[in-house]
């Protein structure tokens, strides 16, 4: 008994010390993507609830496919006007079971099945959506923490450039105005600070959500993690998102449930089956003989009012499928469509991305040191110092914020195809 309840300890001990090491992960720095998204989707309980409703699903599948219960009936005939009546007190027990026309209960399951098909798209959909929305915070968050470094860095180069201006202002180089406008630009850099801290709380909370975790909970500062270029044309992203995307699935799955409904409907153009046998156990007034008697009986229902209710079933559950099959067209458009435009908007960031990496960053910081060592040397001109800092400093950011928005929209071309860009490699290069 010690034993047993020293291995149960044994085995709380570590499976807390596994739930505090998952969230580790998460607390401390760094904040991993592929670690968050792991964690989101083990925690998430909008995943859990899609988990939930494809098992009530299945279990219709089940139940619509067993017939109802039979019926049983209990009569007691027990009338005596007076002693010498010849009625006879009489006892009858009645079992009946209602048998549909052959075919519905199977087209009832196939119904429910399309159900579940649908439940499970949505689970799919879930699954990628919360993917789609935890890359695109966690580079916000990402370009968010950038920026407050490029500010706390750009600070302390202003905070010299004062010291600089007042020891030319002492030496009789420089001006006292250029010492007010760098403080002026030191204020604005803090003004900017202030907005990008209260971001990131923004941010932090949005995950922690994501997480269903408090929105105070700790998070750590996300690290650089940048696709690799790749080669994917418009074809292939095409050919991937009609074949994977959930949602494709799931009106397809909504076409099909109506067009099974249509034929349960032409169905019920035929009767249905009741099938009973009945016991009678009669007793004689007069000198208490016993007689009994079995009885067998079928009926079936008359379906007469077949142009004013099944027939108008059958039409509304055609125009139904059609109308989900248009919807189909109409993703389907809509998706070619939001492919091309991401693809246009990967192409135009990565030529952005090479034009800051090798062409206006290294040129502006080149400008900007050039002009510095002037300044300090007391030669340059501050106005134009001033303006190449602000290029410089507008340089960074832009090409961080680039760097960013590269990532979402690759997220976002993932969520469009329907798969994340791993799985499009690999399943590209096993070919």
């Amino acid at each position: 008994m010690i034993k047993t309840i020293g291995f149960g300890l044994l085995l709380l001990l570590c499976s807390l010390r596994t739930f505090c090491i998952a969230d580790d992960n998460i607390n401390f720095s760094p904040l991993q993507l592929n670690v968050l998204v792991d964690e989101v989707i083990r925690r998430n309980p909008n995943l859990d609830a899609t988990r939930l409703r494809i098992q009530a699903a299945h279990e219709v599948v089940h139940r619509v496919q067993v017939l109802d219960d039979p019926q049983v009936m209990i009569t007691s005939d027990q009338n005596k006007f007076h002693k010498t009546s010849d009625f006879t007190p009489m006892m009858g027990y009645e079992i009946s079971q209602v048998i549909p026309f052959p075919g519905k209960l199977r087209l009832k399951g196939e119904i429910a099945r399309q159900v579940m098909l649908q439940q499970q798209s949505i689970q799919i959909t879930t699954y990628r959506e919360l993917i789609r929305q935890t890359k695109l915070l966690y580079y916000q968050l990402y370009t968010n923490a950038v920026s407050i470094r490029i500010n706390t860095d750009n600070s302390s180069l202003v905070n010299a450039l004062i010291e600089d201006s007042m020891a030319l202002y002492r030496s009789g180089k420089g001006e006292y105005v250029d010492t007010i406008k760098m403080q002026l630009e030191l204020q604005m850099l803090e003004e900017q600070r202030l907005m990008l801290e209260s971001e990131k709380v923004m941010f932090k909370s949005m995950l922690n959500a994501l997480l269903n975790r408090s929105p105070n909970e700790a998070l750590g500062d996300p690290i650089a993690s940048f696709t690799k270029p790749f080669q994917l044309s418009y074809i292939q992203a095409e050919s991937i998102a009609l074949t994977s995307r959930s949602e494709l699935h799931r009106m397809q799955a909504m076409v099909m449930e109506q067009e099974k409904m249509a034929q349960l409907a032409r169905r019920n153009y035929y009767p249905d089956f009741e099938v009973g046998v009945a016991y009678e156990r009669m007793n004689n007034n007069f000198d208490g003989h016993v007689d009994d008697a079995i009885m067998f009986k079928v009926g079936f229902n008359l379906p007469i009012w077949i142009p004013e209710k099944q027939a108008r079933e059958v039409r509304e559950a055609r125009a139904n499928a059609f109308a989900n099959q248009k919807e189909l067209e109409g993703m389907k458009a809509m998706i070619s469509g939001k492919l091309k435009e991401l693809l246009a908007k990967l192409k135009s960031t990565d030529d952005k991305i090479s034009l800051y990496r090798d062409g206006i960053l290294p040129k502006v910081k080149e400008a900007f040191s050039a002009l510095l060592s002037s300044f300090r040397s007391g030669e340059g001109k501050f106005v134009l110092l001033l303006d190449t800092w602000r290029q410089a400093f507008n340089a960074e950011l832009e090409y961080e914020r680039f760097l960013s928005e590269r990532e979402i929209i690759i997220a976002e071309l993932e969520r469009a195809m329907g798969m994340t860009l791993e799985e499009i490699l690999c399943d590209y290069t096993m070919r």
